[in-house]
Protein backbone atom coordinates (compact mmCIF):
# COMPACT_ATOMS: atom_id res chain seq x y z
CA UNK A 1 0.00 0.00 0.00
CA UNK A 2 1.42 3.14 -1.07
CA UNK A 3 -0.06 5.24 1.44
CA UNK A 4 1.01 4.48 5.25
CA UNK A 5 -0.32 7.58 6.92
CA UNK A 6 -4.30 8.66 6.67
CA UNK A 7 -5.30 12.13 8.37
CA UNK A 8 -8.52 12.65 8.09
CA UNK A 9 -10.99 15.89 8.68
CA UNK A 10 -14.05 14.55 11.39
CA UNK A 11 -17.22 16.50 10.73
CA UNK A 12 -18.42 16.33 7.22
CA UNK A 13 -15.68 14.15 6.05
CA UNK A 14 -15.95 11.32 8.66
CA UNK A 15 -19.25 12.31 9.82
CA UNK A 16 -22.44 12.40 7.75
CA UNK A 17 -24.94 15.39 7.22
CA UNK A 18 -26.29 14.54 10.61
CA UNK A 19 -23.21 14.47 12.26
CA UNK A 20 -23.32 10.45 12.66
CA UNK A 21 -19.97 8.22 11.55
CA UNK A 22 -21.11 5.60 9.22
CA UNK A 23 -20.65 1.90 10.00
CA UNK A 24 -19.21 1.93 6.14
CA UNK A 25 -16.84 4.55 7.05
CA UNK A 26 -15.63 2.97 10.41
CA UNK A 27 -15.23 -0.27 8.44
CA UNK A 28 -12.75 1.40 6.10
CA UNK A 29 -10.73 2.79 8.40
CA UNK A 30 -10.43 -0.69 10.29
CA UNK A 31 -9.52 -2.04 6.63
CA UNK A 32 -7.02 0.40 6.13
CA UNK A 33 -5.14 -0.12 9.56
CA UNK A 34 -5.41 -4.18 8.82
CA UNK A 35 -3.80 -2.86 5.72
CA UNK A 36 -0.71 -1.86 7.56
CA UNK A 37 -2.18 2.05 7.30
CA UNK A 38 -1.77 4.50 10.40
CA UNK A 39 -5.32 6.49 10.90
CA UNK A 40 -5.52 9.56 12.68
CA UNK A 41 -7.62 12.63 13.29
CA UNK A 42 -7.04 16.26 12.57
CA UNK A 43 -9.93 18.61 13.55
CA UNK A 44 -10.71 21.92 15.09
CA UNK A 45 -12.55 20.32 17.76
CA UNK A 46 -10.52 19.95 21.46
CA UNK A 47 -9.50 16.75 21.94
CA UNK A 48 -12.36 15.77 24.63
CA UNK A 49 -15.17 16.43 22.36
CA UNK A 50 -13.27 13.78 19.84
CA UNK A 51 -12.35 11.46 22.07
CA UNK A 52 -15.34 10.23 23.22
CA UNK A 53 -16.39 9.13 19.20
CA UNK A 54 -12.87 7.09 19.16
CA UNK A 55 -15.09 4.25 20.56
CA UNK A 56 -17.45 4.70 18.42
CA UNK A 57 -14.46 3.76 15.90
CA UNK A 58 -12.65 1.29 17.02
CA UNK A 59 -9.69 3.74 17.80
CA UNK A 60 -10.07 4.17 22.02
CA UNK A 61 -6.77 3.19 23.67
CA UNK A 62 -5.02 3.27 20.73
CA UNK A 63 -1.73 5.20 20.75
CA UNK A 64 -3.02 7.18 17.95
CA UNK A 65 -1.92 11.20 17.51
CA UNK A 66 -4.94 13.11 17.52
CA UNK A 67 -4.19 16.59 15.53
CA UNK A 68 -6.49 19.23 17.49
CA UNK A 69 -7.14 22.90 17.32
CA UNK A 70 -6.57 23.39 13.67
CA UNK A 71 -2.96 21.84 14.40
CA UNK A 72 -2.23 23.52 17.34
CA UNK A 73 -2.09 20.36 19.54
CA UNK A 74 -1.45 17.00 18.73
CA UNK A 75 -1.98 14.46 21.48
CA UNK A 76 -1.33 10.58 22.17
CA UNK A 77 -5.15 9.63 22.66
CA UNK A 78 -3.98 6.70 24.67
CA UNK A 79 -1.90 8.34 27.48
CA UNK A 80 -2.70 11.99 27.15
CA UNK A 81 0.84 13.09 26.32
CA UNK A 82 0.99 16.40 24.40
CA UNK A 83 3.49 15.96 21.63
CA UNK A 84 3.42 18.96 20.12
CA UNK A 85 2.13 22.68 20.80
CA UNK A 86 1.80 25.40 18.97
CA UNK A 87 0.62 28.41 21.43
CA UNK A 88 -0.76 31.69 20.01
CA UNK A 89 0.98 34.76 20.65
CA UNK A 90 -0.26 36.27 23.62
CA UNK A 91 -0.20 39.95 22.57
CA UNK A 92 -2.19 38.85 19.34
CA UNK A 93 -4.92 37.10 21.13
CA UNK A 94 -5.74 39.71 23.74
CA UNK A 95 -5.97 42.23 20.51
CA UNK A 96 -8.13 39.97 19.10
CA UNK A 97 -10.62 39.70 22.28
CA UNK A 98 -10.75 43.59 21.97
CA UNK A 99 -11.35 43.45 18.19
CA UNK A 100 -14.55 40.92 18.83
CA UNK A 101 -15.49 42.99 21.98
CA UNK A 102 -15.62 45.97 20.36
CA UNK A 103 -17.41 44.15 17.08
CA UNK A 104 -20.20 42.33 18.97
CA UNK A 105 -18.80 39.17 18.16
CA UNK A 106 -18.75 35.62 20.78
CA UNK A 107 -15.09 35.03 21.33
CA UNK A 108 -13.53 32.00 23.55
CA UNK A 109 -10.34 30.56 24.07
CA UNK A 110 -9.24 27.34 24.32
CA UNK A 111 -5.91 26.51 26.30
CA UNK A 112 -4.70 22.60 26.81
CA UNK A 113 -7.49 20.99 27.68
CA UNK A 114 -9.84 23.59 28.92
CA UNK A 115 -12.15 26.11 27.22
CA UNK A 116 -12.55 29.57 29.08
CA UNK A 117 -15.91 31.71 28.03
CA UNK A 118 -16.80 34.82 29.73
CA UNK A 119 -20.13 33.47 30.98
CA UNK A 120 -21.94 29.81 30.35
CA UNK A 121 -25.06 30.87 28.05
CA UNK A 122 -25.80 31.64 25.33
CA UNK A 123 -23.30 30.77 22.35
CA UNK A 124 -21.06 29.32 24.89
CA UNK A 125 -23.68 27.12 26.33
CA UNK A 126 -24.94 25.98 23.20
CA UNK A 127 -21.39 25.37 21.48
CA UNK A 128 -20.26 23.43 24.61
CA UNK A 129 -23.45 21.20 24.40
CA UNK A 130 -23.40 20.60 20.61
CA UNK A 131 -19.50 19.41 20.99
CA UNK A 132 -19.94 17.77 23.96
CA UNK A 133 -17.49 19.69 26.52
CA UNK A 134 -19.71 21.46 29.18
CA UNK A 135 -17.29 19.38 31.93
CA UNK A 136 -14.31 21.37 30.53
CA UNK A 137 -15.89 24.81 30.14
CA UNK A 138 -14.89 27.49 32.39
CA UNK A 139 -16.66 30.52 32.43
CA UNK A 140 -14.37 33.16 34.02
CA UNK A 141 -15.32 36.77 33.25
CA UNK A 142 -13.67 39.32 31.09
CA UNK A 143 -11.14 37.02 29.06
CA UNK A 144 -8.84 39.66 28.58
CA UNK A 145 -8.67 40.10 32.37
CA UNK A 146 -8.92 36.34 32.86
CA UNK A 147 -5.37 35.97 30.90
CA UNK A 148 -3.39 39.15 32.38
CA UNK A 149 -4.23 37.38 36.18
CA UNK A 150 -2.80 33.63 34.39
CA UNK A 151 -0.32 35.34 31.91
CA UNK A 152 1.33 31.79 31.70
CA UNK A 153 -1.44 30.52 30.14
CA UNK A 154 -0.98 29.27 26.17
CA UNK A 155 -3.59 29.83 23.79
CA UNK A 156 -3.87 27.12 21.86
CA UNK A 157 -7.23 28.45 19.34
CA UNK A 158 -9.41 31.46 19.87
CA UNK A 159 -13.02 30.51 18.25
CA UNK A 160 -15.40 33.54 16.88
CA UNK A 161 -19.22 32.73 16.87
CA UNK A 162 -21.31 35.26 14.79
CA UNK A 163 -24.57 34.75 13.20
CA UNK A 164 -24.62 32.85 9.56
CA UNK A 165 -25.73 36.05 7.59
CA UNK A 166 -22.57 38.00 8.67
CA UNK A 167 -20.52 35.88 8.84
CA UNK A 168 -18.59 36.07 5.32
CA UNK A 169 -17.91 39.68 5.94
CA UNK A 170 -16.61 39.61 9.64
CA UNK A 171 -14.10 37.04 8.36
CA UNK A 172 -13.17 39.11 5.36
CA UNK A 173 -12.68 41.78 7.74
CA UNK A 174 -10.42 40.15 10.88
CA UNK A 175 -8.62 38.30 8.19
CA UNK A 176 -7.39 41.27 6.91
CA UNK A 177 -7.24 43.17 10.31
CA UNK A 178 -4.95 40.57 11.56
CA UNK A 179 -2.97 39.64 8.30
CA UNK A 180 0.43 37.72 9.16
CA UNK A 181 -0.12 37.71 12.68
CA UNK A 182 -2.82 34.94 12.80
CA UNK A 183 -4.59 32.69 10.48
CA UNK A 184 -8.51 32.58 10.64
CA UNK A 185 -10.29 29.87 8.86
CA UNK A 186 -13.91 28.72 8.62
CA UNK A 187 -14.84 25.22 10.53
CA UNK A 188 -18.77 25.21 10.05
CA UNK A 189 -21.48 27.16 9.71
CA UNK A 190 -20.83 30.48 11.63
CA UNK A 191 -17.50 29.56 13.37
CA UNK A 192 -14.49 30.94 12.56
CA UNK A 193 -11.28 29.61 14.23
CA UNK A 194 -7.95 31.16 15.19
CA UNK A 195 -4.53 29.94 15.32
CA UNK A 196 -0.87 30.54 15.53
CA UNK A 197 0.37 31.43 11.84
CA UNK A 198 3.03 28.78 13.01
CA UNK A 199 0.21 26.03 13.51
CA UNK A 200 -2.73 24.53 11.12
CA UNK A 201 -3.37 21.57 9.70
CA UNK A 202 -1.00 21.06 6.91
CA UNK A 203 1.94 21.93 9.39
CA UNK A 204 0.71 19.16 11.91
CA UNK A 205 1.00 16.58 8.82
CA UNK A 206 4.48 17.49 7.94
CA UNK A 207 5.29 17.36 11.56
CA UNK A 208 3.45 13.94 12.20
CA UNK A 209 4.72 12.47 8.90
CA UNK A 210 8.30 13.16 10.14
CA UNK A 211 7.65 11.85 14.08
CA UNK A 212 6.59 9.11 12.51
CA UNK A 213 9.43 8.65 10.12
CA UNK A 214 6.99 8.94 7.13
CA UNK A 215 7.59 10.73 3.78
CA UNK A 216 5.08 13.47 3.10
CA UNK A 217 4.49 11.21 -0.28
CA UNK A 218 3.16 8.48 1.45
CA UNK A 219 1.17 10.37 3.29
CA UNK A 220 -3.07 11.16 2.53
CA UNK A 221 -5.05 13.84 3.76
CA UNK A 222 -9.23 14.10 3.41
CA UNK A 223 -11.35 16.73 4.15
CA UNK A 224 -14.33 18.82 3.27
CA UNK A 225 -13.61 22.61 4.11
CA UNK A 226 -11.12 25.26 3.57
CA UNK A 227 -9.31 25.09 6.84
CA UNK A 228 -8.62 21.55 5.47
CA UNK A 229 -6.58 23.45 2.69
CA UNK A 230 -3.49 23.24 4.10
CA UNK A 231 -3.19 19.49 4.97
CA UNK A 232 -4.75 18.50 1.58
CA UNK A 233 -1.99 20.81 -0.29
CA UNK A 234 0.97 19.14 2.11
CA UNK A 235 0.21 15.39 2.00
CA UNK A 236 1.23 13.59 -1.29
CA UNK A 237 -2.63 12.59 -1.94
CA UNK A 238 -4.97 15.61 -0.65
CA UNK A 239 -8.64 13.99 -0.96
CA UNK A 240 -11.53 16.55 -1.06
CA UNK A 241 -15.21 15.50 -0.45
CA UNK A 242 -17.82 16.29 -2.99
CA UNK A 243 -19.18 19.01 -0.94
CA UNK A 244 -15.79 20.99 -0.75
CA UNK A 245 -15.65 24.25 -1.75
CA UNK A 246 -14.20 24.58 -5.40
CA UNK A 247 -11.11 26.09 -3.91
CA UNK A 248 -10.31 23.00 -2.21
CA UNK A 249 -11.07 20.70 -5.20
CA UNK A 250 -8.34 22.65 -6.98
CA UNK A 251 -5.77 21.87 -4.91
CA UNK A 252 -6.67 18.20 -4.53
CA UNK A 253 -5.20 15.17 -6.30
CA UNK A 254 -8.18 13.36 -5.85
CA UNK A 255 -12.54 14.53 -5.42
CA UNK A 256 -14.45 11.67 -3.72
CA UNK A 257 -18.44 11.84 -3.58
CA UNK A 258 -20.06 12.95 -0.66
CA UNK A 259 -20.39 12.56 3.30
CA UNK A 260 -23.99 10.91 2.67
CA UNK A 261 -23.21 9.33 -0.35
CA UNK A 262 -19.94 7.29 1.11
CA UNK A 263 -17.19 9.85 -0.34
CA UNK A 264 -14.64 8.54 2.43
CA UNK A 265 -15.31 4.50 2.34
CA UNK A 266 -14.26 5.36 -1.54
CA UNK A 267 -11.52 7.28 -0.87
CA UNK A 268 -9.87 4.89 1.63
CA UNK A 269 -10.42 1.59 -0.46
CA UNK A 270 -9.02 3.22 -3.50
CA UNK A 271 -5.70 3.45 -1.24
CA UNK A 272 -6.18 0.21 0.29
CA UNK A 273 -6.21 -0.93 -3.28
CA UNK A 274 -2.82 1.31 -4.73
CA UNK A 275 -0.65 -1.31 -4.26
CA UNK A 276 2.49 0.88 -5.73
Amino acid sequence: MKYKLLVSDFDGTLTDSRGNVPKENIDAIRAFCKAGGIFTLSTGRMRQSIEKKLGTLGLSGQSIPLISYQGALITDIATGERLHSVPMDPSVVRRILRYCKAEGLHCQIYSFDALYVNEYSGKARAYAEYVNVVECTYAVGELESYLDSHPELPISKVLIIDEPENIEESERRINAHFAGEAVFSRAAGALTECVSPRAGKGAAVRWLAEFKGIPIEAVAAIGDAGNDASMIAAAGLGIAMAGAPDSLKRIAGYVTDGCDEGGFKKAVYLMIKDKR
